[in-house]
């Protein structure tokens, strides 16, 4: 299309076939009146004042809020070799964390990582994401968000197994940096408990990888598995275990889920974000409902790396509505929130299309606690739109929007950038 010239400084108001503005019901021939990067109005177009704006009309467009991506690890994008290569075996993930810890040892410069990070967070940003979460393992990768068009919320990720090991992570902990916990089976309890009320006293979100394997659950459970052989490993390594020594004796076992877990440790609440979630219990996904827990589904690298499907329906019958992550270029082949959400209705049919569109928008808005910006297309909203082609009729409006993947086309709205 050609491009269309905006030239007014006040209100523009975007005319398009279709608005979806995910927090109302579809607008046919709708409008969206923005000015000084907020939404004024939402509306039919025929009920709003164009005599008092530019009107700039979107033939063949749909009208949407910019997509939320809630989990991603742009520190490893120097990586992405790693999630082009063929899919390791199923629930064998310990065998993935080995080949990821050895690339990772590789002597790479960190203005190099920076660099890539910074190429995955502007194609995050040139496929619709106004916000991301991003996680990495060093306090320098915070750079990676310096000057991007896509807002990022950097967490600095600590390890710690053992309780020495743990007593160290808190006693090095960056002031300026919002940090959070790996994982259950990688944190000691003390650390996991520290960090969260780190969290909660500065208020900020508590996002960490729970439930995203068999083999962990085996191994909080019953403290035997690949986890057992892989942690064992790795403490022999450092010298913090010895070969008379078993590994139970400095790394507690709950005997319990991820979820039921965190719930023992008081983790679980409004600002805890449990990345992955896919093997937890009817009884978990309660206790995520109960304490207003919040999920993020990637599906893409969970098929990936074979460790199985989320069980969504659990969420879906308790009002929970998950945000969706694209996790790291070494688990995934894309960091593109489009073809997450058709893996997903791929993975699970029954899901209506509208559900899934409102997780990548609204359910991340939610997610990562910025409802009152970002999530959908309302009055007070920041206005960060997208202009999406589509030239079909309502009833495929969401089926197009969550099928359509990678071949999908979007423009940003933001800056009034429509070609």
């Amino acid at each position: 299309m050609k491009d269309i010239d905006i030239t007014s400084k006040g209100p523009i108001l975007y005319r398009a076939p279709y608005v979806v503005p995910v927090t109302s019901p579809l607008i046919h021939d709708g409008g969206v009146l923005v000015n000084a990067g907020r939404i004024v109005a939402v509306d039919r177009f025929n009920r709003l004042r164009p005599e008092d704006s530019q009107v700039v009309e979107l033939d063949r467009r749909i009208i949407t809020p910019a997509l939320i991506n809630c989990h991603a690890h742009l520190e490893l994008s120097h990586l992405a070799d790693l999630g082009r290569e063929a899919v390791i075996a199923p629930a064998d993930i310990t065998a993935w964390i080995r080949l990821l810890l050895a690339k990772r040892g590789e002597v790479v410069p960190m203005d190099e990582i920076i660099r890539a990070g910074r190429e995955a967070l502007a194609a995050l940003y040139r496929r619709g994401v106004a916000l991301v979460c991003d996680i990495g393992n060093q306090a320098a990768s915070h750079a990676i968000a310096d000057d991007g068009e896509a807002e990022c919320l950097f967490f600095q990720e600590m390890l710690g197994v053992t309780a020495q090991a743990a007593q160290a992570v808190l006693a090095s902990l960056p002031p300026d940096v919002q940090c959070t916990a790996h994982a259950p089976y990688s944190c000691h309890p003390s650390l996991l408990k520290a960090l969260k009320e780190r969290a909660r006293q500065s208020g900020g979100i508590f996002p960490i990888h729970v439930a995203e394997s068999l083999d962990e659950i085996e191994f909080l459970q019953t403290g035997s598995g690949p986890f057992q052989q892989f942690l064992a490993e790795r403490l022999r390594l450092v010298g913090a275990l010895t070969d008379s020594q078993k590994l139970s004796e400095l790394v507690g076992v709950p005997g319990c889920g991820a979820v039921e877990y965190l719930h023992a440790l008081n983790l679980l609440d409004a600002s805890t974000i449990c990345v992955h979630a896919v093997h937890i219990s009817a009884s978990e996904a309660d206790l995520l409902a109960k304490t207003k827990a919040k999920v993020c589904l990637c599906p893409g690298s969970n098929r990936k790396l074979g460790v199985g499907k989320a069980k969504v329906s659990l969420l879906v019958q308790r009002q929970i509505l998950p945000g969706l992550g694209t996790d790291s270029l070494t688990s995934n082949e894309c960091l593109d929130l489009w073809h997450e959400m058709q893996v997903l209705h791929k993975d699970h049919p029954d899901l209506s299309p509208e559900l899934i569109f409102r997780m990548a928008t609204l359910g991340g808005a939610e997610t990562l606690g910025v409802t009152h910006r970002l999530g959908g297309l309302a009055p007070g909203l920041d206005a960060k739109m997208l202009a999406v082609d589509f030239s079909g009729p309502a009833a495929d409006i969401y089926p197009f929007l969550v099928n359509s993947g990678k071949s999908i086309k979007i423009n940003w709205l933001e800056a009034g950038n429509v070609n």
